[in-house]
């Protein structure tokens, strides 16, 4: 898909609460709603699906400024959006205190990959200001909290 889905589901939210960032950045997932979220037909993808994505893009070193959105990112951490994944910076939801944090500079994608029982696999595009001595366009797999609420990519099935 070439934006975050904005599916309704149960534990899904829009970032503060607000419809009208629903539609500016999608819903916000945990990620046993995410897990179920996709369409029929479709999957989120998996922690090795990311990693073919950084291959396709050059590189995690270039897939931040490939990948972002060409508008809407804070400190002019704009991307190139080279391959039309549009990639905006919805933040995050804290599974801890149900705050929303980072929204402009921080995106988040779900894996469907298990780290373990309390955490999967995410994908992590920041700006530059929150990386200081490191690439602001470096795209990062790593594991999460599944009760903190992220951003959603779906992936068509194979025929």
């Amino acid at each position: 898909m070439a934006q975050n889905l904005n599916y309704v589901t149960s534990s899904s939210y829009c970032y503060d609460n607000e419809p009208s960032n629903c539609t500016k950045y999608g819903r916000l997932y945990t990620w046993i709603a995410a897990v179920s979220a996709c369409p029929s037909g479709w999957h989120m993808p998996s922690k090795e699906e990311w990693e073919a994505l950084f291959t396709a893009v050059d590189g995690q070193s270039m897939a931040g400024l490939k990948l972002k959105a060409s508008i809407g990112w804070n400190d002019s951490s704009n991307g190139m959006d080279a391959y039309g994944f549009s990639a905006h910076p919805a933040g995050y939801r804290d599974y801890y205190t149900g705050d929303f944090e980072l929204a402009g500079d921080f995106a988040y994608f779900w894996s469907a990959t298990q780290y373990d029982e309390e955490n999967a696999y995410c994908m992590e595009l920041h700006s530059d200001e929150y990386r200081i001595n490191r690439n602001g366009d470096l795209a990062e797999l790593y594991d999460n909290n599944k009760g903190n609420g992220f951003s959603v990519r779906c992936i068509k099935n194979s025929p």
